[in-house]
């Protein structure tokens, strides 16, 4: 088994407060058809030890975070124009290293505490009507990084790689 599809009638992954889990991808491909993938209340890191790890959404949002997300390694990406993350206020999200790809959409919103330390975000929009609301990242709060020079993101392709 090398890939795994999530039926859209399948429920949300919740991970519960009390958990401290891992999921090693190992170079697999898991393919999201359902609403939200994942909301995590708990403690939760999502990685691939193997080349090729990678979580496709085809309908709705990846991942969900209430309290500590951590994303080390991995590819992840959404042919939909819905959200890929939402970070809620209180909960620490961060980005080792990684790529993310959305389409269309916002990468993410983020009302806590966003860490990111690696890894590169791309998002396309062919849709020039959408005005400001179709932001790679919209921030309510603190977003935490080792970039030490100022970030030019050109409109035409946004696009933001960190390493």
């Amino acid at each position: 088994l090398r890939e795994l599809t999530i039926l859209p009638e399948a429920e949300t992954v919740n991970v519960e407060s009390d958990k401290n889990l891992t999921l090693d991808l190992k170079g697999y491909k898991i393919t999201q058809n359902n609403e939200k993938f994942l909301v995590n209340n708990g403690i939760f890191k999502i990685m691939s030890s193997e080349d090729g790890g990678k979580i496709e959404s085809n309908n709705g949002m990846l991942f969900e975070n209430n309290n500590d997300f951590t994303i080390d390694n991995g590819t992840y990406n959404t042919t939909t124009s819905e959200l890929m993350y939402k970070n809620n206020e209180n909960a620490v999200f961060t980005i080792n290293d990684g790529d993310t790809y959305c389409s269309e959409s916002t990468i993410m919103t983020n009302d806590g505490e966003l860490n990111i330390l690696g890894g590169s975000m791309r998002t396309t929009r062919t849709d020039t009507n959408r005005g400001p609301t179709n932001n790679m990242i919209e921030n309510t709060n603190t977003i935490n990084s080792h970039i030490t020079t100022p970030v030019t993101i050109p409109k035409h392709r946004p696009e933001l790689m960190i390493h």
